[in-house]
């Protein structure tokens, strides 16, 4: 019998609330989850970011020295540290609350199969996916 593996990327999912909860899915190990702000007029694909005009607003990574697959990630709500994971940042207190109108990526790399991310904005109050450029 010959098992057959496949490399599944990270994809992200939102539900639409303020604060969001993010799902990952995926095979690959994620190394953490981090939101931040990133420019409109400026986004480019996670590989070819400047992080230096991103506003990285939080980040939690898992507790346990080999990170879990994407699928074992539990619902993320944003501010909220799960079991087994600790917050590097904001070091001390809650990240900012998302603003109304700006435009955030979340996600984060993995190893054994690509990471991923989601755009996101909020927009009456609730969270909506922004679809992403296409590579040009």
């Amino acid at each position: 019998m010959v098992a057959c593996t496949y490399e599944e990327n990270t994809e992200v999912s939102i539900d639409g609330e303020n604060p969001p909860t993010f799902k990952l899915h995926g095979s690959g190990n994620q190394q953490y989850f981090s939101v931040a702000e990133v420019s409109p007029d400026n986004y480019v694909p996670p590989a070819q970011h400047d992080s230096d005009k991103d506003i990285a607003l939080w980040k939690i990574v898992p507790i346990e020295q080999t990170p879990p697959r994407a699928w074992d990630y539990p619902p993320i709500t944003y501010g909220s540290i799960p079991n087994k994971f600790r917050q590097e940042l904001p070091q001390d207190g809650t990240p900012p609350p998302l603003v109304e109108g700006r435009l955030y990526e979340a996600g984060g790399p993995a190893y054994g199969a690509n990471g991923g991310s989601v755009l996101f904005a909020i927009r009456n109050g609730k969270s909506v996916i922004v679809p992403k450029p296409k590579s040009q």
